[in-house]
């Protein structure tokens, strides 16, 4: 049970709102210019994917495949942008978008339950069964400046968070333990995500985070991509044969105690190199192509 405290699909999710956020709210009050938003999106997003496929050939490990599937449904979220933003214009709300994203996604959800989303139903149908979970990020950009200031300190937020883990907890155990599809709570999940991210947006108004948090947080993208490499960077040190006198699956580092805690230090090592060398240069030359694709200003 204990392997149900963490749980991805979860933390996939509240990660898709995020970023449908982050896209809308750096293009809400302006014209969005083609050309510069996708090479800003490829640069960013694929160029550290390139290179930890080779990393990954070199050590021979291609675990990292697992999350692949939630990158390629960013890609397709961000090629629907600019037509779905075009709809939000001419509807002037996301609502009537959100509405028709999540009209397809129960459709999708009572066709295809049995076959177990996500991954398992393909790309396609996973990417528009989850949409609706992306387009709140869009809402969500949209009502930064309307959401109510907090008024429950930090035991209220706090109270929040236990909550939403606790809920993604037994997300995990229906998934893996019981014969009920959890893809049939995703969407109210996703609701409640959105509803807790307004709740982190009021929070962190009134108390901002440690400076130190913020930059841990620029990070995530590598430590997401990169956390299952670390027991073919173990395996190539030599590790499992020290620590197979400790592990439950033999040849698996991370099945032990000790394995466990030596994979998360390794998972920390290889992140942080990787973004410091990797992540962040493709994100500042991400930023420098996409400005100078974008059109001058004029005055």
């Amino acid at each position: 049970m204990l392997g149900n405290l963490f749980t991805g699909h979860a933390a996939v999710l509240v990660f898709f709102i995020v970023s449908g956020f982050c896209i809308h709210i750096a293009t809400r009050d302006r014209q969005l210019d083609l050309k510069s938003y996708f090479m800003r999106r490829q640069i960013r997003i694929v160029l550290p994917l390139l290179v930890l496929c080779l990393i990954g050939y070199l050590l021979g490990s291609f675990r990292f495949k697992a999350v692949l599937w939630s990158l390629v449904c960013e890609e397709i979220y961000y090629v629907a942008y600019p037509l779905a933003l075009s709809f939000r214009r001419r509807c002037s709300s996301w609502y009537p978008v959100l509405g028709a994203a999540t009209a397809v996604s129960l459709t999708i959800l009572l066709l295809t339950s049995h076959q177990g989303l996500p991954p398992q139903s393909g790309y396609g149908l996973t990417a528009a069964f989850l949409y609706p979970a992306w387009l709140l990020g869009c809402v969500l950009a949209e009502q930064v400046g309307r959401i109510p200031a907090w008024r429950h300190g930090w035991t209220g937020i706090w109270a929040f968070r236990l909550i939403m883990w606790g809920i993604s907890s037994v997300l995990s155990v229906i998934r893996w333990h019981s014969s009920i599809s959890e893809t049939w709570f995703l969407l109210p999940f996703c609701l409640l995500s959105y509803y807790w991210l307004r709740c982190e947006i009021a929070y962190f108004r009134q108390y901002p985070p440690p400076a130190f948090m913020e930059k841990l947080g620029s990070g995530s993208y590598t430590v997401y991509l990169t956390h299952m490499i670390a027991p073919a960077l173990a395996a190539a040190l030599g590790l499992p044969a020290i620590l197979d006198s400790y592990s439950a699956t033999p040849g698996r580092v991370e099945s032990s105690m000790p394995g466990w805690f030596v994979v998360i230090g390794l998972v920390a090592l290889f992140s942080t190199a990787f973004y410091l060398l990797v992540e962040r240069p493709a994100h500042r030359l991400a930023k420098a192509v996409g400005n100078r694709l974008a059109p001058s200003k004029t005055t």
